[in-house]
């Protein structure tokens, strides 16, 4: 796990400048996820975050279920639970505009 929330989405555009920036991602072996806040330097809304994982099946182990409780089953693919979906797309849309 990498917290790159401070830095996560200032880091490699200062490399791609060509300032020395130490390997702290993907590209570093063992490193399995990493996280991101997107209202830091992704522009995103206040609260909004990422985390990433190097392989995919990684991230099915990441949700959390509470089905032994007497309302219905409760799944969300986070801990702090559901989001307002305003968030959820602004962030998408950052994601995919900035890579």
């Amino acid at each position: 796990q990498v917290d790159a929330c401070f830095g996560g989405f200032m880091l490699p555009w200062v490399e791609k400048l060509g300032h020395p920036v130490p390997l702290f991602d993907f590209r570093v072996p063992g490193v399995t996820s990493m996280t991101a806040d997107i209202h830091k330097y992704g522009w995103g809304a206040k609260g909004s975050s990422v985390v990433l994982f190097r392989h995919a099946a990684i991230g099915l182990h990441a949700n959390f279920v509470k089905n032994d409780w007497p309302g219905p089953v409760f799944a969300v693919t986070n801990i702090a639970g559901p989001r307002p979906a305003g968030v959820v797309a602004s962030s998408w849309a950052i994601l995919r505009s900035l890579g």
